[in-house]
């Protein structure tokens, strides 16, 4: 039935680092979809998921905590084997009950059925990650790829097992070359922990494909290896693939291969003489941070996740590619918009005219460190590690303060001396404010009123009051979500009441005191004397907001997220609509509207899971002929209340 689908959450490469919301549902070909009833107590993150082909309610889950699995189509569910990490799981075409489940140290054959749950390992390995291949063309047949990398040109191994992974039936086939380093795999490179990923082909056995930072392929069941990819050359190479190969699929019906990747989706029809890109207009890069240049937006650059550093200097959907590897924060000089600079994993850099001349100014070899630059002196620059560094001239020399600022740095718009600094340094978390240019540091959070977990995601000062400063919360903390000193952190207010728990990443506000929060799900906004939270996120996505800036003089704030690009919005209107009309043709995601008096609304709200509409006015609201809410789990609700107090 190809209208089911079921989807797992919660991404486990990069060692787990995304935690699963469980495991979703379409039951019209994914049109629309719904929570199944996965829990779990603890907190987990998914790796595969397997479905009965003949029947659909049976399906099983490989997570960080064991294996989970369902015979009621997801209405119920149970686990086994909660202490181990569960790295894959596969279906055995011979026995439509029957599975296979591997961990670093041991294979698992188990069946599911009316009766439950039963298995047994049947094998067991040295550590490292794995995962199983089986083609339909030789259904007994198991195979297994093994990391880590051992030494240059060597890793653990790819097994067989002839007989279904019956007892003790696993030999090793090849261990050479490195299939999960560059191309020709004659290095020490080991991306086994983060990117990972086997398949057969379901008409010839003896083609696998295994994905690492390149295409690795074998037409001999696995005993030798050639690179079908390469990202060490152009990226017009006809032979180029972005790095970092999160999966590999061949399409039963054409035998066309596919990879999904850091950098997009590339498909070949012949098995990697050459590669096309198919990413064209899919908008899911993932920005770390991002930043403007003060005086005109059409000038910004931000740092992606294994897409490097971007900028730009126009009004344009595009930005230019300047550096390559994990991009992560920018600055701006404060009055030349072609100088900014940005760290890039270890390493922190000077881009020169607008990005063709880089120079590299590293103050220490650091992984993802913050970086800013004083409000008016274009000399100095700073970046945080696990020390404070203080450039006073461009990065040629540095000065180090013994503060840590590895978790966020903010300087001052109206006093260039002055730096928040929040970090972690052997084990313990602290904020400082820095004074001075570094001459002097006073700790602040262990004020009255400062958060007890420490966890800071961000720090903001308010752009004409230097004691006015703001932090961020991440976490699942009830109420430990936005906290807020006017004395330049002697005292913390707590700002979070009627935020969602959900961790907060990012805050900005305007010289007005109107505070804005990016958040797990979207902006949220608050007016400097209210004491509500208003959703500010109409049009954006549900997704991750990791960076906002705020333009008052253009009326603009610009949201970065991670995984759906660059959006950006006028500021929010503190004024409230007496009467309001919306005319939906079709609304689908999030939406709030609210007037002070009345709501005229037609049209359609469909989109299901994700479209949540909120309607509130003073005095009444009016569905006309034509208004229809469609879709399961689609939600509209209706309030009578006052207007600028946000959700009810």
């Amino acid at each position: 039935n190809t209208s089911i689908v079921y989807a797992l959450t919660g991404c486990g490469d990069g060692m787990g680092m995304y935690n699963s919301a469980g495991v979703i549902k379409s039951i019209d070909g994914g049109e629309t979809w719904f929570f199944t009833n996965l829990n779990s107590t603890q907190i987990y993150s998914g790796y595969q998921l397997a479905v009965n082909p003949n029947n659909d309610n049976i399906v099983v889950v490989a997570t960080t905590k064991g294996i989970a699995y369902t015979s009621d189509g997801g209405n119920s569910w149970n686990w086994s084997y909660t202490n181990d990490t569960f790295f894959d799981v596969k279906k055995d075409p011979t026995d439509p009950n029957r599975f296979f489940g591997i961990t670093e140290s041991y294979f698992l054959r188990f069946s599911i059925n009316s009766g439950g749950f039963s298995g047994t390992p049947t094998d067991y390995f040295t550590g490292g990650r794995k995962g199983l291949a089986i083609s339909q063309a030789l259904p007994e047949k198991v195979y297994m790829l093994s990391g880590p990398v051992i030494q240059a040109g060597v890793f653990n191994g790819f097994f067989s097992s002839p007989n279904s992974g019956n007892f003790n039936s696993f030999d090793t086939l090849s261990n050479t070359p490195n299939i999960f380093g560059g191309e020709g795999g004659l290095d020490d490179f080991d991306q086994s922990g983060y990117d990972f990923c086997v398949t057969v082909s379901d008409v010839d056995p003896n083609l696998i494909i295994t994905g690492g930072a390149v295409v690795n392929k074998s037409t001999d069941g696995g005993v030798t290896w050639t690179s079908i990819s390469t990202y060490g050359t152009n990226s017009n190479s006809p032979n180029y693939v972005h790095p970092d190969i999160h999966d590999v699929q061949i399409n039963p019906l054409n035998n066309y291969l596919y990879t999904a990747t850091d950098g997009g989706l590339y498909v070949t029809t012949n098995f990697g003489d050459s590669w096309t890109d198919i990413t064209n207009n899919i908008y899911t890069t993932q920005f770390y941070h991002i930043a403007g240049y003060k005086s005109n937006p059409d000038y910004f650059a931000g740092g992606c996740q294994d897409n490097g550093t971007k900028f730009r200097m126009e009004d344009s959907y595009l930005m230019d590619h300047v550096s390559g590897g994990d991009g992560f924060s920018t600055a701006f000089h404060p009055s030349d918009s072609t100088i900014f600079y940005g760290s890039t994993n270890s390493g922190v850099a000077r881009y020169e005219n607008s990005g063709t001349s880089i120079v590299g100014i590293t103050p220490k070899s650091y992984w993802f460190s913050n970086v800013e630059t004083h409000v008016s002196d274009g000399n100095y620059v700073f970046v945080g590690t696990d020390t404070l560094h203080i450039s006073p001239n461009q990065g040629a020399s540095w000065v180090n303060v013994p503060v840590a600022a590895n978790f966020s740095m903010a300087t001052c718009n109206s006093l260039g001396s002055k730096i928040y600094v929040a970090g972690v340094k052997s084990g313990i978390k602290k904020m400082y404010r820095v004074e001075n240019l570094g001459a002097d540091t006073f700790r602040i959070d262990n004020k009255p009123g400062f958060p007890a977990s420490k966890n800071i995601s961000d720090i903001t000062v308010h752009p004409i009051l230097h004691n006015f400063v703001y932090l961020t919360i991440n976490g699942y903390i009830e109420d430990e979500k936005v906290f807020f000193s006017t004395d330049g952190g002697e005292n913390w207010i707590n700002l979070s009441s009627g935020l969602p728990n959900i961790p907060i990443h990012r805050v900005a506000v305007t010289s007005m005191g109107h505070v804005y929060v990016g958040t797990e799900i979207g902006v949220f906004y608050r007016a400097n004397g209210s004491a509500v939270w208003r959703p500010f996120r109409n049009g954006l996505p549900l997704c991750p907001v990791t960076e906002l800036i705020i333009y008052e003089s253009h009326n603009l704030i610009r949201a970065a997220t991670f995984g759906r690009g660059v959006w950006q919005s006028p500021l929010g209107d503190l004024n409230c609509d007496v009467s309001l009309i919306t005319n939906f043709v079709t609304f689908k995601g999030f939406g709030f509207f609210e007037a002070s008096d009345n709501i005229e609304c037609d049209g359609i709200i469909k989109g299901g899971f994700g479209t949540d509409v909120y309607l509130k006015a003073g005095n009444f609201i009016d569905l006309k002929d034509g208004f229809n809410a469609t879709d399961t789990n689609t939600e509209v609700r209706v309030y009578i209340d006052s207007c600028g107090n946000g959700i009810p």
